[in-house]
Parts: structure tokens; C-alpha cells; sequence
């Protein structure tokens, strides 16, 4: 069991949760699952502070903070932990990375017609953004979506 454990983490980083739970699908004892856990925790194998770290800043410049938090959750990851993450990583600002973004789309806003607005738009909020912010970056305060 503990091998197995290692050799998931080798595969990629995961949280405790994760771990736990690919673990646990595989029909190991509870106990085994849990042993396993305590021998990759006691090494340094698994820490979820030093995993919740490094996912928002990798992130930090793709998705807004909100979606970074949300991200962090649905790991495993608990919520003060993830805010504090959050907060410590969590790099540049939410207007500039629309910017960003919408450079990398090559998106023009004096060309694109409603069709791509409404695509560029929807994009940007799947990231997290807000919508005030994407509209003021995309200069387009007065239009209603």
C-alpha cells in the first residue's frame, strides 16, 4: 500500500484528499489507506499548504482569485487554507490578466462582432472573473448581458 501511495505521488502532486480517495477506490482497507497516508505525510511526500501554494501561482495568471479558491475546494483542500493560499500566492491584477487574456485570444474589440464578444465574454467568466471587470477591460460597460 505504501508503495502504491508513492507511486501516485510520483505520477503527479496531489492533495490529501486526493490520495485518500484514489486509494480508497482501489478497495484497501481503511486502515491501510490511512497508514499509507501517515508514512507519505511523515516524510513530506504529501503537504497540502505546500500544494495549495504552488497551484495558485501556476494559476494566478489564467483565473481569477475566486475561481483559484474554487479550485483549491474541489482538491480537498480546506477553505482556510485555501483562502490563506489564496492570498499569499496569488499573483498580479485580476483587470491586467483580462488584458492578458484577451491579447493572447487576439481578441479586438472595435472588430469583433456580438457573436465573438459573447464567446470572449462567456470565456472570461468561466475563468472567474467578474463580470464588471471583463466588460470594463473589454470596453464595454453599456452592453447588457
Amino acid at each position: 500500500m505504501r508503495r502504491r501511495a508513492l507511486y501516485l505521488l510520483q505520477q503527479q502532486d496531489r492533495t490529501e484528499s486526493n490520495l485518500r480517495e484514489k486509494l480508497s477506490r482501489s478497495n484497501y482497507p481503511e486502515e491501510l489507506v490511512e497508514d499509507a497516508i501517515a508514512y507519505v505525510k511523515s516524510y513530506g511526500y504529501i503537504d497540502d499548504e505546500r500544494y495549495a501554494g504552488r497551484f495558485t501561482e501556476s494559476m494566478s495568471s489564467s483565473r481569477s482569485r475566486k475561481r483559484v479558491y474554487q479550485d483549491l475546494i474541489k482538491r480537498g483542500i480546506d477553505r482556510e487554507l485555501a483562502a490563506s493560499a489564496v492570498e499569499e500566492n496569488y499573483q498580479g491584477d485580476e483587470r491586467e490578466q483580462i488584458r492578458s487574456l484577451l491579447t493572447k485570444k487576439n481578441f479586438d474589440p472595435e472588430h469583433a462582432d456580438r457573436k465573438e464578444q459573447q464567446r470572449i465574454y462567456a470565456f472570461l467568466l468561466r475563468r472567474g472573473f467578474s463580470s464588471h471587470d471583463i466588460l470594463a477591460v473589454m470596453k464595454m460597460e453599456d452592453t447588457d448581458y
